[in-house]
């Protein structure tokens, strides 16, 4: 079902940082459990998780600025493992376990696949976070066109200072880093770092455009 107003949009976005979130500790401890950690693996794991934790703070960021509230505190929101990546279909059980081939292709690979060429954005239940943070893109879009979205984006409560985030070992140095989101335009451009970093943009990616 489309997103419908602003609140479920809102409650979408929340979505969104939990997700992320839930990435990040499982992603740490395969980094940690690797002896060398100059090694090419520990290097790029931590890449990874450099840009896992920039997605957290875009996805907060976009919350903040649609009149949202972030928080990190909630039992509901804090990740317990093994347990699902939430709202993905099928199922994905995320465990805390040592980096291992096994890990990287089921649990990894599965996280960050690309959508499929001309799949259907994905606002409750999702395939890939692609389809997902379309379907974000769309409700902005659509729930724009009515209200101000961004009356309000409560800039000075935004992580936007570009010192704040660094690339680290494979991350690209043009690749977005953090950003002040206040405009239609802004929060698209967020919403394309995160899937770029994540899964890369799939051909059949339909993009926001605008005037």
């Amino acid at each position: 079902m489309p997103i419908r107003n602003v609140q479920e949009l809102r409650d979408h976005i929340a979505l969104a940082v939990e997700v992320e979130l839930t990435t990040i500790p499982q992603y740490l401890y395969a980094l940690y459990s690797i002896e060398d950690q100059q090694s090419e693996s520990a290097l790029l794991i931590r890449s990874i998780v450099a840009e896992e934790m920039l997605h957290v703070s875009l996805a907060a960021n976009l919350l903040v600025a649609v009149g949202g509230e972030p928080c990190f505190a909630e039992a509901s929101i804090v990740p317990i493992y093994p347990g699902p990546l939430p709202h993905h279909i099928p199922p994905l059980m995320l465990n805390l376990a040592p980096c291992s081939d096994a890990l990287v292709r089921e649990t990894f690979m599965a996280i960050e696949r690309p959508e499929p060429r001309d799949a259907l954005p994905e606002e409750d239940q999702f395939e890939t976070l692609g389809q997902f943070y379309q379907a974000l893109e769309l409700a902005i879009d659509r729930l724009g066109e009515s209200e101000d979205l961004f009356t309000n984006p409560q800039r000075d409560r935004q992580m936007a200072d570009p010192a704040f985030y660094e690339p680290v070992a494979f991350d690209a140095e043009d690749s977005g880093g953090l950003m002040l989101i206040e405009d239609a335009a802004s929060a698209d451009a967020a919403i394309e770092i995160i899937v770029h970093q994540g899964e890369g943009m799939s051909d059949g990616r339909t993009r926001a455009t605008r005037s």
